[in-house]
């Protein structure tokens, strides 16, 4: 009996979670319009990969993270993929010039300016 309340128990806060991520995957109002060159995107890139090793790493030691840390880690996660793909979306687009310019909502905003600062 304890054992299947414990495989309930396990697959509602993976629903949770799943729930979570969906949410998380979509951006939310946009807010503002960021202007973004190369060494912009340079900053970021690493960024971004130190992060994704990071949380793979961090991976190992599941079983030592609180839900509440587990829950700001994916959605971390999700702001910088969306912001990557954004990215990604408009480079496809603007070969020519050496900067793109991506919306962002709240979210995506003050993530960036904490990587790459504010734009004055």
């Amino acid at each position: 009996m304890k054992q299947a309340e414990e495989k309930y128990k396990i697959r509602k806060i993976s629903y949770l979670f799943q729930t979570l991520e969906k949410e998380w995957e979509r951006s939310g109002r946009t807010v503002t319009k960021r202007k973004l060159n190369q060494d912009a995107l340079d900053m970021f890139s690493e960024y971004y990969v130190r992060k994704v090793k990071e949380y793979e790493t961090e991976q190992d030691n599941i079983k030592n993270k609180t839900i509440q840390k587990m829950v700001k880690e994916i959605k971390e996660m999700s702001i910088l993929l969306r912001i990557t793909q954004k990215i990604c979306t408009k480079s496809k687009t603007h070969t020519i010039k050496d900067y793109i310019i991506i919306e962002l909502d709240k979210e995506e905003r003050n993530c960036l300016e904490n990587i790459i600062g504010s734009e004055d």
